[in-house]
């Protein structure tokens, strides 16, 4: 004869009440790392799309344990190696050899700081990046205004010459004491917040490879194989659903009693 207590529908759910108190942290914790499993993915994505695009610059999740609550916590990160140069043929091209940036102006007075060295003369011939339109400056921290008679070319300490090699101005070239300050629009163009802009410092001599632009850093065949690469987000996922697999026949165990 089977003698059922009174108390053990009671003792079953005290027991599933802790239980579930001390995997609810298990699954948050498991859903934090297939959060950055995610985004992982996601920024993989990102630099495959990107990986000629001029300027690009490649991105990378880092992850790390929050000590105080063992959840992961996952940050942007950009890799700020040079891409390879490649020949346009273009007179208003130049590559960056070396550290620095070139330096734009958005239609809000925003610096923005880019490797993408492809120019071009707008309608009202000013000098203009070729993706987004925005103003290039010059040396003297101002836009560049190009005459519409001259056909001008950038050589390689990055002056502005015309056909009869008198210079006409010379582009803006800095450089930022600390990449972490710099923050991504599209990982081609960057810019520094209000309180952060002291870090920028104007480089009086530089080189350019004219007629060329930087392309992506992106390492196209690595970056296939981490998109290939499914573990981690996997692993996470069993992990949650063998611990809701639990709480359930806990769950039914009080219940049938």
């Amino acid at each position: 004869m089977t003698i059922k207590s009174p108390f053990l529908p009671g003792i079953l759910f005290l027991i599933t009440l802790s239980f579930s108190a001390s995997i609810d942290p298990i699954i948050d914790i498991a859903g934090s790392g297939m959060d950055s499993s995610e985004k992982g993915s996601e920024v993989n994505m990102e630099n495959v799309v990107n990986a000629k695009t001029p300027g690009f610059k490649f991105v990378s999740i880092s992850s790390r344990i929050d000590p105080s609550t063992g959840q992961v916590v996952s940050t942007r990160k950009n890799s700020w190696a040079a891409g390879p140069l490649v020949l346009s043929g273009r007179g208003l091209d130049a590559a960056i050899v070396g550290k620095g940036f070139f330096v734009l102006r958005d239609r809000s007075g925003r610096l923005l700081y880019t490797r993408d060295g492809r120019f071009e003369m707008d309608d009202d011939h000013m000098l203009v990046s070729v993706a987004g339109k925005f103003l290039v400056l010059s040396d003297e921290m101002q836009p560049i205004e190009v005459p519409a008679q001259d056909s001008l070319k950038i050589q390689e300490n990055g002056a502005l010459v015309d056909k009869q090699g008198a210079v006409y101005s010379r582009l803006l070239v800095m450089d930022v004491d600390d990449y972490k300050w710099l923050h991504s629009l599209n990982n081609v163009l960057f810019y520094l917040d209000d309180s952060a802009k002291m870090h920028a410092v104007k480089l009086e001599s530089y080189f350019l490879r004219p007629s060329s632009y930087e392309s992506s850093n992106v390492e196209y065949s690595k970056t296939l194989a981490k998109m290939a690469s499914s573990g981690k987000y996997s692993a996470n996922t069993n992990l949650i659903q063998t611990r809701l697999k639990m709480m359930d026949t806990m769950i039914d165990i009080v219940n049938k009693n």
